[in-house]
């Protein structure tokens, strides 16, 4: 732990000489990049639109917290737009209205499904989809091409995850059509029907998409598949090289700290756990440099 955090040290990481708390560590220097971009940008559709995922996590455990009567904060994540200190007050009140305006129907009615089914699967399929809606809308009100890219491969690939894990399970087609957003290139009842019959047929589906080698990542292993959305993701930054003067390396900077965060997570847990350097290295993404 002591090489990676003097590895750290010296690409330009604060650390105290008496850290001993690795999450406290990564959940700053996240923040800390997250301060630093809204103080460049802080009206940027883009930058708001790359926090949704991590806003609906909060709702979610704003609301699962309410119904189950246990407490939120060990389950929020950042970086965020929400207010998290006031979050789980607004839920409890049903003060929806201090939500962002695209999280206030979600809400209402993310509560009444798990308040009404008490079931954490609906719940949160339900959850996933108006998240992924909302992540498609930021996309659709982007003038950057290369943000619309972004959002467009990020939702085909939870798509897919959904669609495989729905397989596996043998899940229903109306599960899938409850589950999945849609995409430019993945059809979402088309997606479904496929899912529906099962892994084989979902995967021979896939091998005829654009997202061929998705499917052959998923072959491998699901920890290959998460490898494969995140270099895809960096990939797609890539363009960013070129732009001065717009959003797109503000969103590039993005992606590579949350990338390099996540490498720095896997090492530190792999070396505390003495696992082999082979899988570590096969388990390490692309980064953007």
């Amino acid at each position: 732990e002591k090489e990676v955090l003097a590895a750290l040290s010296s690409k330009g990481w604060e650390i105290a000489d008496n850290h001993r708390n690795t999450d406290k560590l990564l959940t700053e220097e996240s923040v800390n990049a997250w301060k630093t971009l809204m103080s460049l940008a802080p009206d940027s559709v883009e930058l708001k639109g790359l926090t949704v995922l991590n806003d609906f996590h909060n709702l979610k455990a704003a609301l699962k917290s309410l119904v189950t009567g246990t407490e939120p904060e060990r389950l929020y994540t950042v970086p965020t737009t929400l207010e998290l200190d006031s979050l789980f007050e607004n839920i409890r009140e049903k003060r929806y209205y201090e939500l962002p305006e695209y999280m206030e129907l979600p809400a209402e009615e993310g509560y009444k499904v798990l308040a009404e089914t008490k079931d954490g699967q609906i719940f949160d399929s339900f959850m996933d989809r108006e998240a992924m809606k909302a992540l498609k809308s930021f996309g659709e009100e982007s003038d950057s091409e290369m943000f619309k890219s972004y959002v467009d491969f990020l939702i085909a690939m939870t798509d897919i995850k959904i669609a495989y894990r729905g397989a596996r399970a043998q899940k229903s087609e109306e599960f899938f059509l409850d589950s999945l957003c849609g995409s430019e290139y993945l059809d979402r009842e088309v997606l479904a029907a496929e899912a529906s019959k099962g892994e084989q047929s979902l995967l021979s589906f896939l091998e005829t998409s654009p997202y061929k080698d998705a499917a052959e990542s998923l072959k491998i292993s699901v920890t290959r598949f998460e490898r494969f959305i995140d270099d895809g993701l960096t990939d797609i930054t890539e363009s960013a090289r070129t732009e001065s003067f717009s959003v797109d390396p503000l969103i590039a900077y993005y992606h590579a700290k949350q990338t390099e965060i996540k490498v720095v997570r896997i090492i530190m847990t792999c070396k505390q756990n003495a696992v082999e350097q082979k899988i570590i290295r096969e388990r390490l993404r692309k980064t953007y440099v």
